[in-house]
């Protein structure tokens, strides 16, 4: 479990990127890097994937959640709370 915005805990910096010239020049080692959306041929995931990089992914669909997954990225970020109920739901 993650704790976020508590005084005295470590926040994690999340930086939204898209491309990887934005990773580059704009994040840190310690930063998770954020794409705001899955395009293919997915290559952001793979490149972040392939390179060691911690990364979150905001997803918008059970479908772009799975395809994420596949990449094992560190946090997949759902904004719409009944998608994450139902997602919650399909992984009992």
């Amino acid at each position: 479990m993650e704790l976020f915005g508590f005084e005295n805990i470590e926040n994690l910096d999340f930086i939204l990127i898209n491309s990887t010239e934005d990773i580059l020049k704009n994040s840190n080692p310690k930063d998770i890097v954020t794409l705001n959306s899955l395009k293919k041929p997915y290559s952001l995931l793979k490149y972040c994937s392939l390179n060691g990089i911690s990364f979150s992914v905001i997803v918008t669909s059970i479908r772009e959640a799975i395809i994420a997954n596949y990449f094992q990225p560190s946090f997949i970020i759902v904004e719409d709370l009944n998608l994450a109920k139902e997602g919650s739901r399909d992984c009992k």
